[in-house]
């Protein structure tokens, strides 16, 4: 399951946005189920907007859809017709995301996609 880490811009974790299917993001359709999981376990980030915002949402199904342009993964998580989370996710490294919210974007922070661990057998 391609997991995401959201974190704040100073790179504490608020939370994680995974996504239905085995393998990496490059192996799923372009429409996908996803949900938000996980609090941020430090008490002044339950407090961030964007704290407030993943436990609001989380454990809840959500549709994502994706899109690959080169080494970065592009999703954005219909919330309903008004509110989007939009992720811009690169192989490695960091990457950007935020939400919006009509035509208002909300404050950017750091997410990092999650490698997948080799199996041992």
């Amino acid at each position: 399951m391609p997991t995401i880490a959201l974190l704040a811009s100073s790179q504490e974790l608020l939370g994680f946005l995974l996504v239905a299917g085995s393998g990496g993001l490059s192996d799923l359709a372009p429409v996908a189920d996803c949900l938000f999981t996980v609090v941020p376990s430090e008490p002044a980030l339950r407090l961030h907007e964007l704290g407030v915002f993943v436990q609001e949402h989380k454990n809840a199904e959500y549709q994502c859809r994706i899109q690959q342009t080169g080494s970065t993964f592009l999703l954005d998580v219909v919330l309903d017709p008004d509110v989007r989370v939009h992720l811009d996710a690169p192989t490695m490294g960091y990457g950007k995301w935020y939400v919006v919210s009509g035509m208002q974007r909300g404050i950017e922070a750091v997410c990092q996609l999650i490698p997948k661990r080799e199996r041992r057998v």
